[in-house]
């Protein structure tokens, strides 16, 4: 439906205002202002991986991933990816004020959504602290993953090698803190 000559169309896609959005030429969706279609993201994951996967089923485990509350995202292993949902979604994000715009006005998304969604609690004290770490020593105590600079490249674990300590499985008889790593 074209906007009348001479009338703002308070539903179109454009800012009203476009200093505001200092990123609007660079954001996908202004090729959407502009009538033109950039396609359906691609997005990336590790689905299949996961999806092929068998759950960790050690008592000893999921224990401890129920004492700490996160159960139902032990039971939410992959989640199927709704590819044009997430582009249309992206074609209305603005990182400038981390909000979506839509016909009806702004929306974000909150910590009680993701709640939600994943079924985590967010009740409680927030567990803080430093990032500065030596993440090396950090994977070994923490996960029992010996590393190096191709399994760890900054803050970040290849996912496949986390894989392969999950493959592993928990030995019989296995002391608490390979319990805790698992």
């Amino acid at each position: 439906m074209a906007a009348v000559a001479g009338v703002d169309d308070e539903f179109g896609p454009g800012p009203r205002v476009p200093s505001v959005l200092r990123f609007l030429t660079e954001h996908r969706s202004s090729a959407v202002w502009e009538g033109q279609d950039p396609g359906v993201l691609k997005c990336r994951g590790r689905n299949e991986e996961f999806r092929k996967r068998s759950s960790m089923v050690d008592d000893r485990v999921l224990d401890i991933v129920k004492r700490i509350g996160l159960e139902g995202l032990y039971r939410t292993p992959y989640r199927e990816l709704d590819h044009n949902l997430i582009t249309a979604f992206v074609k209305r994000w603005r990182p400038e004020t981390h909000t979506f715009h839509l016909p009806h006005g702004e929306m974000t998304i909150t910590l009680q959504d993701v709640e939600v969604l994943l079924r985590i609690p967010i009740d409680g004290e927030a567990i803080v602290g430093t990032c500065a770490l030596k993440w090396a020593v950090e994977c070994q105590e923490m996960l029992g993953i010996v590393t190096n600079s191709v399994v760890l490249k900054g803050q970040r674990i290849q996912i496949k090698k986390l894989l392969e300590k999950i493959d592993q499985g928990l030995p019989d008889g296995a002391e608490e803190v390979v319990v805790h790593q698992c």
